[in-house]
């Protein structure tokens, strides 16, 4: 009976670890899939000081990097004025746009940018970045993104789009 107890406990907390939300900062709540484990330790070297978070999170088996970014204004902005102005075509050096828009799918508009950077001759990252923005008005822009080396378009949008979904903003 205590065997039969202690697996049915053991099963409960593994799905629980899978499956839980995230508390990024006050503002925003995740919740990650499958297997994945904070890399906080990445947050003090990054080079962009707005971001929140990092995670290393697996799709398909692969390794990736999540990082969710808190942009600030001023003043609030509708989320298509934001992403039309100041993310659809901006990037950083040695970056360069491959596809950046918006779809609806069952309902929901999703903004989307993703871009290739270039580190060294041999070495390319991917990056697929979804935008949120609380109420779709606000002065605050969350830009979900994955940064890889083994590109699966569908595989990471996938990905994301549950994450966008899962997302409790305040």
């Amino acid at each position: 009976m205590r065997l039969v107890f202690f697996i049915i406990l053991m099963l409960l907390f593994k799905l629980n670890t899978y499956a839980q939300y995230t508390n990024i900062d006050n503002n925003i709540s995740i919740k990650f899939e499958g297997k994945h484990t904070p890399a906080k330790e990445l947050l003090k070297i990054a080079a962009n000081k707005s971001i929140i978070w990092i995670e290393r999170v697996y799709i398909e088996k692969e390794e990736e990097l999540f990082g969710l970014t808190k942009y600030v204004n001023k003043q609030k902005a509708a989320i298509n004025d934001v992403f039309e102005k100041y993310v659809r075509t901006i990037t950083p050096p040695l970056t360069t746009i491959l596809e950046a828009g918006s779809y609806k799918k069952n309902g929901v508009k999703y903004y989307y940018k993703i871009s290739e950077t270039l580190f060294s001759d041999k070495v390319k990252r991917t990056n697929v970045m979804y935008y949120v923005m609380p109420y779709n008005y606000s002065e605050v822009l969350y830009e979900f993104k994955i940064t890889n080396q083994t590109f699966n378009k569908i595989a990471v949008m996938n990905y994301l789009e549950k994450l966008v979904n899962s997302a409790k903003i305040k």
